[in-house]
């Protein structure tokens, strides 16, 4: 993987598992761990169990950065020119069972993979052999632009706004339509609970920080209820409006001057 390309979300096990997906464009999950665990074994002198890596590729999972492969399929028994390639929602998010067994086997063994995937064949096999996955690239597009928008708060606000704003962004990921103007609504107690099990940011400081994001005039975060001591939701649109004009403005002034930015800006 790329050094300029960084997904430090789920640490280097996360960027791992991404890489041997992007390289191979798809391959099962016990496939994953295996390579990914054979990998961090030879770059660590402690190794790395399997079991630690299928937990991050269930993360991966779990917040939709990995999806399954759709499979071809038959109507009413007769067999088409071309296979449509289909999956329900309900199984691309669905984990497999592997034999984690068989991973621990293969890593402390001096045989050449290809006589261990013979002897693996003949003894026992993997049950995810025909379940393939890929890189989900519509929630990577989603997480790298809500990444520039906890950037945005960092600048503006400072460090702790943009903990507060990624919070919120990870509460609102999976139940949100990663393409609507705002994301789902968050209430200020989710809010609360997870920002204080995630950062070392204290619970009296919380509110003030939601009070700067909502005034801000990046419109990074909305205020759309009072109840329960008030449910957020994060204006993505209009907050990534404002970062495009911002750009533009940095463009003009750099090569035009502050004057015609003015200029430009009063339109």
């Amino acid at each position: 993987m790329s050094r300029s390309f960084r997904f430090e979300r789920y640490g280097y096990t996360g960027e791992l598992i991404v890489e041997e997906l992007l390289t191979n464009g798809q391959m099962t999950m016990s496939t994953v761990v295996g390579k990914v665990t054979s990998r961090l074994s030879e770059a660590t002198e402690s190794g790395v169990s399997p079991n630690q890596v299928k937990d991050i590729f269930v993360k991966l999972v779990q917040t939709h950065f990995v999806q399954r492969c759709p499979v071809p399929q038959s109507s009413d028994g007769v067999k088409p020119v071309a296979p449509t390639m289909n999956i329900s929602e309900n199984e691309m998010y669905l984990i497999p069972e592997i034999k984690l067994h068989l991973l621990r086997k293969s890593e402390g063994t001096d045989e050449p993979p290809a006589k261990r995937r013979r002897v693996e064949t003949e003894d026992e096999k993997q049950p995810d052999e025909d379940i393939y996955w890929r890189v989900n690239f519509v929630r990577f597009h989603h997480y790298f632009r809500d990444q520039a928008l906890i950037d945005a708060a960092s600048r503006r606000l400072g460090p702790r706004a943009a903990d507060i704003l990624r919070t919120i962004l990870r509460l609102a990921e999976t139940r949100s339509d990663p393409w609507t103007p705002t994301t789902c609504c968050v209430s200020q107690q989710e809010i609360l609970q997870a920002v204080v099990k995630e950062t070392n940011i204290v619970k009296l400081e919380i509110a003030p920080y939601l009070s700067v994001l909502t005034e801000d005039s990046a419109n990074l975060l909305s205020k759309v209820e009072d109840r329960g001591g008030g449910v957020y939701t994060v204006t993505t649109y209009k907050a990534l409006q404002k970062l495009v004009e911002a750009i533009i403005m940095s463009v003009v002034e750099d090569r035009f001057g502050s004057n015609v930015a003015e200029y430009l800006g009063c339109y």
